[in-house]
């Protein structure tokens, strides 16, 4: 059964030698993405976020206002990711890449963790990426989630 092979798949990735579990295909089906619901765009960019399950609700309610204010700072739209239940069990964090559905939408997006605090005085990163251009934060050396 399903919570079995989760179970098992959770069990095996725990382990040194262990393929991390996003590269495993043997356990999860892909699942179509849910669609897009009440995108009415004001502008051509978007500041998105992504809460997801209790976790990411619990985060949103501590970052939301200061992400919130950012948008309407650099006179973007504001949407956040929601769901229940994470896409991917085993990666939570695999919700976040439905960024991409809203590109349908929006000429760029600033993605922004529902974790972070957004300072008052943060800069446009529209202004400091170039249109043409794709900007990251490397977060591979402070990940201690077990994701790394």
């Amino acid at each position: 059964s399903e919570p079995v092979v989760l179970a098992q798949a959770v069990e095996d990735a725990s382990k040194a030698d262990a393929v991390p579990v996003w590269n495993r295909t043997d356990w999860l089906t892909p699942k179509p993405l849910p669609p897009l619901e009440g995108v009415v765009p004001t502008s051509t960019f978007a500041v998105i976020t992504c809460a997801v399950g209790e976790k990411g609700r619990q985060l949103l309610e501590v970052s939301e206002p200061s992400i919130r204010a950012y948008a309407k700072r650099i006179g973007a739209d504001y949407h956040v990711i929601r769901g229940d239940v994470p896409l991917n069990p085993l990666y939570p964090f695999e919700d976040k890449f439905r960024i991409g559905q809203y590109l349908e939408h929006y000429d760029r997006i600033v993605y922004i963790d529902a974790d972070i605090i957004v300072p008052a005085d943060a800069p446009n990163l529209l202004d400091m990426v170039p249109a043409n251009a794709v900007g990251a934060h490397d977060d591979l050396p402070h990940n201690t989630g077990g994701f790394a």
